[in-house]
């Protein structure tokens, strides 16, 4: 950080030194022993006697600036370089809030006036080069260059560690290539020199995401937006945060927000498309994928979701047709083959579904869909214990994938007897989570309207009424078990309900009807 020079005292000739002075002094060294904020109190209360005092204006911009808001101190170093032209160290603190907080062109052109008004400084030269290098290194931002980029953004973040925009090319570059811990270091260091530019917040959040810690990047998206209100990219993000959270009416209102702001943007159509399908809006969904690919023919997520739409819908046949397509427009796409793995194991070619498993995994090995897939696979293969360990994992990268869970609790009922114990304490923990995530979402008041004497007279005439709530009334254990259960229920004693949880049907699900 630039340091000022220490301004020259004129005292009187009877040695009294006026109060501004003497409160300058006080606030530099309230600053030197930490005392930020007595320091910055004490610098305002000359400026609000003296707006155009000099040395509060730039002891108050240099402090500013190392609280992480160099685009605030912008304001102040230019009102005491208005004051003193001649103060190179005015010029210096200018020239680096500006460059820090990406004003770029403005840099340029304070540099340019510097050597217009013939001053001749170092340090001068020193930004100068600065400014020089990191156009270059922006330059560079294609991935076609990142082989260079990386090792020119390490040595440069070495070189000048006080730049944010070094760390922040250097920590999107780690995103790119699946480093989001490198990235959320580099990003950190990005905000502790700039904490009001919401890019930076956005990919810090991205890289929070990226390590499966949501509720980080949630309040990283949500600081990003507060700092720029019509940053689409940042909503788009946040509704991804928050459909991991389960929280998916919040997800639908932050992308359709984003949608409101950049209605070209076809990821957007996308990401709310996936939570319509989580909420079984199929048709809906279909609607959202086709705009998308209407902005981009070629688009692969939104074939990737239309598969899983008509996956969900029974429609096999288009199912299959979509992920082919998303596949053959890039073959290394793990949501594409985790999907895949799941077509297969419908059609019972497990041989396939473990291939496309395996290749998702071998693109993020982190991706919790693909290790419950190979673990859903291996059960049903028979190798219990194979199974056991991905479902684990899977729950291991990704604590609130509550298919997993259910996954791994059926398996118990095959796999060698786990200690009741255990199991009891895992199932226990389970409910914990299961009780936080559903006390974060909204629900609907169900409350009844009824009194508790009509409700007694029509328990007393009417039969018990039963609903039945499951995602498999269909070729499964749980349609074949409730299939017998229903036929010999007392009809005049019993009414059944049922409530699918999903729109998928078949011969068994046709029998269950008139039950």
């Amino acid at each position: 950080m630039t340091e000022s020079i220490p301004l020259p005292q004129s005292p009187s000739p009877s040695g009294f030194v006026d109060p501004e002075t003497r409160d300058l002094e006080e606030g530099a060294v309230l600053f030197k022993n930490g005392h930020f904020d007595a320091a910055e109190a004490l610098y305002r209360t000359i400026l609000k006697k003296s707006p155009h005092h000099s040395g509060a204006n730039h002891r108050l911009g240099i402090l500013v600036l190392g609280s992480g808001r160099p685009g605030h101190a912008v304001e102040f170093f230019m009102k005491a370089l208005r004051n003193q032209p001649l103060e190179y160290t005015f010029w210096f603190s200018a020239i680096e809030a500006l460059i820090k907080s990406s004003q770029f062109e403005n840099a340029r052109q304070l540099l340019a006036l510097a050597h217009q008004q013939g001053l001749q400084h170092p340090q001068l030269q020193a930004w100068q080069q600065r400014l020089e290098h990191i156009a270059h290194l922006f330059s560079l931002e294609h991935p076609q260059h990142w082989p260079i980029l990386e090792p020119m953004a390490i040595q440069l973040s070495q070189r000048f560690p006080d730049l944010p925009q070094v760390w922040n090319v250097l920590g999107t570059l780690y995103l790119q290539t699946r480093r989001s811990g490198l990235a959320g270091q580099a990003l950190q260091n990005a905000l502790a020199i700039d904490c009001l530019n919401p890019v930076y917040w956005s990919n810090f959040g991205v890289a929070c995401y990226s390590e499966n810690r949501y509720e980080i990047a949630v309040t990283s998206y949500r600081q990003a937006i507060a700092l720029s209100p019509e940053f689409s990219r940042a909503y788009n993000n946040l509704g991804n945060a928050l459909k991991k959270l389960l929280r998916s009416a919040e997800a639908a209102e932050a992308f359709q927000k984003a949608l409101d702001l950049s209605p070209e943007d076809a990821d957007v159509w996308v990401n709310l498309s996936n939570v319509l399908i989580d909420q079984g809006n199929h048709q809906r969904a279909i609607h959202h994928c086709e705009q998308a690919l209407a902005l981009s023919p070629h688009h692969v997520a939104a074939h990737n979701n239309l598969a899983l739409t008509h996956f969900a819908l029974g429609d096999l046949s288009t199912a299959q047709t979509e992920i082919d397509i998303a596949l053959g427009l890039d073959p290394r796409s793990e949501n594409a083959h985790v999907n895949k793995s799941s077509l297969c194991i419908e059609l019972k070619q497990f041989g396939d579904a473990l291939f496309h498993a395996d290749a998702a995994l071998s693109i993020n090995p982190k991706l919790a869909e693909a290790l419950n897939n190979r673990g859903f696979i291996h059960e049903l293969t028979g190798r219990l214990k194979l199974a056991e360990a991905d479902f684990r994992q899977a729950i291991h990268t990704d604590s609130n994938f509550l298919m997993a869970y259910s996954n791994l609790f059926l398996l118990q009922n095959y796999a060698d007897a786990m200690p009741l114990e255990s199991l009891l304490g895992e199932l226990c923990a389970y409910g914990e989570l299961v009780s936080e995530l559903a006390s974060q979402a909204p629900h609907p008041d169900w409350s009844s309207t009824s009194s508790p004497s009509s409700l007694q007279n029509l328990a007393a005439t009417a039969p018990s009424r039963i609903g039945f709530v499951s995602g498999d009334f269909r070729e499964h254990p749980v349609g074949f078990f409730l299939e017998s259960v229903l036929q010999h229920l007392d009809r005049t004693q019993f009414q059944c309900f049922a409530y699918p949880t999903t729109p998928k049907e078949d011969a068994v699900t046709q029998r269950l009807r008139p039950l």
